[in-house]
């Protein structure tokens, strides 16, 4: 019997009422290999982020929340592939799909917020932008009216 096999063995061991142990151990260990091959593993993962600056170019800026992501998957379980290796898989996957949702989410859109807020422009631009639009705005209604 491999360490495989006796880890699940001692687990359903756990499971049953003490009266049925000695009984059933010897079915158990007939059955173990086939209940190990396929197991499913299921991962919940909370990341929580604070972010807070002062800065006199940009003011002052507070952004916080938290994360919960969920991943259930079917593995097979072998010589080759362990447990152990499959649940390292499966919180390395995790650990990527929250680093990109974190980016996603609270920087690029925090970003677009940002940028949509406050200006580079100065104020004296900006006037000189919106007066010049509104020249030319006049100018096709003239132009229009010929």
């Amino acid at each position: 019997m491999s360490d495989q096999q006796l880890d699940c063995a001692l687990d359903l061991m756990r499971r049953l009422p003490p009266q049925q142990i000695e009984k059933n151990l010897s079915d158990l260990i007939d059955l173990v290999p086939s209940l190990c091959e396929d197991l499913l593993s299921s991962l919940t993962s909370t990341v929580m982020l604070w972010l807070q600056t002062n800065k006199s170019g940009s003011g002052t800026m507070n952004l916080g929340g938290s994360l919960t992501r969920q991943m259930e998957k079917d593995e097979t379980v072998s010589d080759c592939s362990p447990h152990i290796a499959n649940i390292g898989r499966l919180v390395e996957d995790m650990e990527n799909k929250i680093r990109s949702t974190l980016n996603e989410i609270y920087f690029g859109k925090t970003k677009d917020i940002v940028n949509g807020l406050r200006s580079v422009q100065t104020f004296a631009d900006k006037s000189k932008q919106e007066a010049l639009k509104n020249d030319l705005v006049e100018a096709l209604k003239r132009k229009q009216q010929c």
